[in-house]
């Protein structure tokens, strides 16, 4: 059907967010929720190079509001997702470069980083 996801295709973050992110899912906690929504972000902005879309971000900041240093990571990790794709656009992309390993790569690396900052154990594997 066309709105499922093609296979391997990640569910957007809202989808992962639970009913366009406005509120979790039955037996959705709030920690896969903001998981599930960071990665969504970073696999569309990073991983695909896709615009961003707003009302992620404001769901993330909707969560982020009910922990005392929670703004403020999530114009860190703005910044860093902006500062990422210019770098690699910079560095590589006007040189012809594909982007797409880099971009893979990028998001591993984001997604194992993550994994360890929110304490969920062993980092995602990466899916086929």
């Amino acid at each position: 059907m066309a709105d499922q996801p093609k296979q391997g295709e990640a569910k957007s973050s809202s989808d992962l967010a639970g009913n366009g992110g406005s509120r979790p899912e039955r037996g959705v906690s709030e920690n896969e929720r903001l998981n599930g929504i960071l990665l969504g972000i970073i696999e569309r902005e990073v991983g695909r190079g896709e615009p961003r879309r707003a009302e992620d971000w404001d769901t993330l900041r909707e969560l982020a509001a009910a922990h005392a240093s929670g703004m403020e990571l999530v114009t860190s990790f703005e910044s860093v997702i902006d500062r990422c794709n210019r770098e690699m656009i910079g560095r590589f992309g006007t040189h012809g470069v594909d982007l797409t390993r880099l971009r893979e790569s990028v998001v591993m690396l984001i997604r194992i980083s993550l994994a360890k900052k929110l304490g969920l154990g062993n980092a995602p594997a990466r899916e086929s």
